[in-house]
């Protein structure tokens, strides 16, 4: 064989292994094959959707109300849904009937969407230079025996999957057979009955009301739920709600509590105390509320004040020191924790209480006694080291399990086990509505959950290797493919 029918040969043999290579991608991306490689197998229905999919009794149908064309952000998010969907009917044996609708250019199929609830989202469309502003789909609806529920909106792609269980949980769910999750409010906290949709906060509670009962508690008689949510206190808690709030702890029931020590006046001119009195509770059955504020001169976020700008400031400090070893903070890219203070276990801890620390402040935090300044004098003052501080990390988020002491005297019955998470943040519920989310489900003992939203972080870094083997495989590569194609060439040459 001459040079020149070897070339053609070589030049043959590569069209088609491109051709091949073209083929088998498009096979594998018409039949949906895909292989997943990521350390969490986010790619792939996760052990407990395929468990909740498969455990319907009764057919589910999953009407998708999705806009097709869309540019970014959305571009994905019709393919993943449709993708993610067929996925769970196909784990549900068919139980889940996909029905596919695209709102895209069709009146009634767009009035059909919001007479089920989808809300309309406003989109951007671009066309050149041209730019027009039209509204999109991008929700679903699950009906069940009479039952629905609605995903008005689709979340990122990457919590599609923990919002599709929810609602498939949901559905196939009666009334009386959810768990209930009591939110705490007459005490400054942020009512649910009055947050907007839009709201973190509010979008929290729509997210809560999928899967649980979600109820308004006062504390002013017994409580009934199986969990208590409270979000920032502002007023002194009354003794009596303090006992509503023991002897559910003592029942057996949970508690999640975002609190903190310090924040702006009314005004929003100058840092006041929080006068909400739980500092004895928390300290009795296991966890110190410092008193101190909690800044950040590297690792922050933006915050409005009044008097200045919104801009970076040292009030609201970033965390991302978190212990990767527990689901329910694992995949947290980072926890925002405005006006924040400690909470950390006491040594000693009562018996039968086991305590764990999930969340500290960075180690450029530091837990201070502000001076006596207004808020905008504070923020740049605060931007040096003042005396007295003490340097982080500080404990931010603290669990406990176990059979919490009785607060008062003359409790009756026994001591149930039961769970306590404790946030040294009012702000922090708004601003990572995920914390809020996996500590519910925490407390309610409901590992699935937690499992499916871990898997929605952002995926781990590659290891970097080392500089010299990247330099040394740069520079030897191409003279091995030189070398290796000279061999074949003269072992292929006619003699």
């Amino acid at each position: 064989m001459t040079r020149v029918a070897l070339l053609r040969q070589v030049v043959v043999d590569s069209i088609l292994w491109v051709v091949a290579a073209g083929l088998a991608v498009h096979l594998a991306y018409g039949l949906g094959w895909r292989v997943d490689v990521t350390d969490d197998g986010r790619h792939t229905l996760s052990t407990a959707a395929v468990e909740v999919a498969g455990s319907l009794r009764q057919p589910v149908v999953a009407r998708a109300y999705l806009s097709s064309g869309l540019a970014a952000p959305y571009h994905e998010h019709r393919d993943a849904a449709l993708q993610l969907l067929s996925a769970l009917s196909s784990a549900s044996g068919g139980r889940i009937v996909v029905v596919d609708q695209d709102p895209t250019d069709d009146p009634a199929v767009a009035a059909a969407a919001q007479e089920a609830g989808i809300r309309p989202v406003p989109y951007v469309a671009r066309d050149g230079d041209r730019q027009e502003q039209r509204v999109v789909f991008l929700g679903v609806q699950l009906e069940q025996e009479g039952r629905r529920v609605v995903l008005d909106v689709l979340p990122s792609v990457q919590r599609m999957e923990y919002e599709l269980v929810r609602a498939l949980r949901a559905v196939s769910t009666s009334a009386d057979e959810r768990a209930s999750v009591g939110w705490v409010v007459g005490h400054g906290e942020p009512d649910p009955a009055a947050l907007p949709p839009e709201h973190p906060l509010g979008q929290v509670a729509a997210q809560l009301g999928l899967t649980a009962q979600l109820d308004r508690v006062t504390l002013d008689g017994p409580v009934a739920s199986d969990v208590l949510l409270w979000v920032g206190p502002q007023r002194p808690v009354p003794v009596e709600a303090q006992r509503r709030v023991d002897e559910h702890l003592r029942g057996g029931g949970a508690l999640v509590l975002f609190v903190g020590t310090q924040r702006p006046s009314p005004t929003g001119e100058q840092l006041v105390s929080v006068p909400h009195g739980l500092q004895r509770m928390l300290g009795h059955y296991g966890v110190s509320l410092g008193a101190e504020l909690l800044v950040d001169r590297l690792s922050h976020e933006v915050l409005a004040l009044a008097g200045a700008p919104p801009g970076p400031s040292v009030f609201a400090p970033v965390s991302r020191n978190l212990d990767r070893a527990v689901p329910a903070v694992r995949d947290l890219e980072r926890v925002v924790l405005p006006f924040a203070s400690a909470v950390a276990p006491v040594d000693p801890l009562p018996a039968a209480v086991h305590a764990e620390v999930w969340a500290r402040s960075g180690g450029s935090s530091a837990a201070l006694t502000p001076p006596d300044l207004s808020v905008a004098a504070l923020e740049a003052r605060l931007r040096s080291p003042v005396d007295g501080e003490d340097a982080g990390p500080h404990p931010v988020v603290t669990v406990l399990s176990g059979e919490l002491p009785a607060l008062f005297a003359d409790a009756e019955g026994p001591q149930a086990p039961t769970r306590l998470a404790v946030v040294g943040s009012s702000d922090a519920a708004a601003n990572t509505p995920e914390l809020v989310l996996n500590l519910v489900d925490w407390a309610l003992d409901d590992p699935a959950l937690i499992a499916i939203r871990s898997r929605g972080g952002p995926p781990a870094p590659l290891d970097r290797p080392e500089r010299p083997a990247v330099v040394k495989a740069a520079l030897l590569t191409p003279g091995l493919v030189v070398v290796l194609g000279l061999l074949v060439l003269g072992l292929r040459r006619d003699p």
